[in-house]
């Protein structure tokens, strides 16, 4: 594992972020903490997920 995508796991478990098998988001959304984008989930460009 890249060591970026190590700190992404990291930053997701320490926001309580949970990002189900093949969800998707597109750019410049944002997530807030302790969110969750189910399994099989699209969230649209710059869409806010709380």
């Amino acid at each position: 594992m890249s060591d970026r995508r190590a700190a992404g796991y990291a930053a997701a478990s320490l926001l309580g972020l949970i990002v189900d098998a093949g969800a998707t988001m597109g750019p410049h959304g944002v997530i807030l903490p302790a969110a969750r984008i189910g399994a099989g989930g699209t969230v649209g460009a710059a869409s806010p997920v709380h």
